[in-house]
């Protein structure tokens, strides 16, 4: 009898290894349940606030002003802490020793990812170059898995060659759009890109059915019958708003929780 494919039922969904930063510990994957795929989550938001989003905007319609990853249960202390020890621990480990961590981080993915699919930054973004060739690097080094990242980093001077690479090297990067109603960004050598609404998708923009489940259980892409974020790289992909305008307050304790995981000792 053939073995039944790894599903959101059978993949157990609790990630075993652990990073060690300044005394406190982080599970280093997440395992994100509407995408019913493991991903790799930073802290949202700008880096002088503590996150991982080198483009950052805060106009009246930028999407960045109601990010998803900023609100909801992204916004509680525990969650904030776990990403603010695991983004400190990447940053260290990039900066000391880049080969080992994309050998770490590979053989972590080979073994979590056994449905096939991965999402770098279900929260956060690229902080800096390395990153971005960091993670070219382990996408090489596993090629049975598929890769899929948003991002806004193709709006930074000079990020577009490292960007390019990293899609080389086999993973889906979609240029995500700024503002609200936006159409997707085409940039060559990407994938093609996505946007956020509060209506209809626009033209020829695939809309994610993601949130279309009545259930946990149908919650999910995998349950929708949808991978087209990782599997078709020329389908521009739309997503329904579903984030909230973060306010002044909220935002002051973010940085707090983020300040207070990520003091120095």
């Amino acid at each position: 009898m053939t073995a039944p494919p790894h599903t959101f039922n059978t993949i157990k969904t609790t990630c075993s290894l652990r990073v060690v930063w300044r005394e406190q510990t982080a599970p280093l994957l997440t395992w994100t349940s509407t995408m019913a795929a493991w991903s790799w989550s930073l802290p949202a938001g700008p880096i002088n606030a503590g996150g991982s989003c080198s483009p950052y905007s805060t106009g009246p319609d930028a999407v960045c002003s109601c990010c998803y990853a900023m609100s909801g249960r992204y916004s509680f202390g525990k969650i904030l802490g776990v990403q603010a020890v695991r983004f400190g621990w990447f940053k260290d480990a990039l900066r000391k020793d880049a080969e080992g961590l994309a050998d770490f981080l590979a053989h972590a993915i080979g073994l979590h990812a056994i449905n096939g699919y991965f999402r770098v930054h279900d929260s956060g973004d690229f902080h800096n170059l390395a990153a971005v060739r960091l993670w070219a690097t382990v996408a090489e080094r596993c090629p049975a898995v598929a890769f899929w990242c948003p991002t806004r980093a193709h709006r930074l001077p000079g990020w577009r060659a490292a960007l390019r690479k990293l899609a080389a090297a086999g993973v889906i990067v979609r240029p995500s759009a700024l503002d609200f109603g936006d159409d997707p960004p085409t940039v060559p050598g990407l994938a093609a890109g996505s946007n956020v609404h509060r209506g209809e998708a626009g033209h020829g923009v695939h809309a994610c059915p993601k949130l279309n489940g009545d259930d946990v259980n149908r919650h999910n892409c995998e349950s929708q019958g949808c991978r087209v974020c990782w599997d078709e790289p020329t389908q521009a992909v739309g997503y329904r708003y579903h984030g909230r305008r973060v306010g002044i307050d909220a935002k002051g304790r973010r940085r707090a929780v983020l300040t207070i995981h990520g003091r120095k000792r």
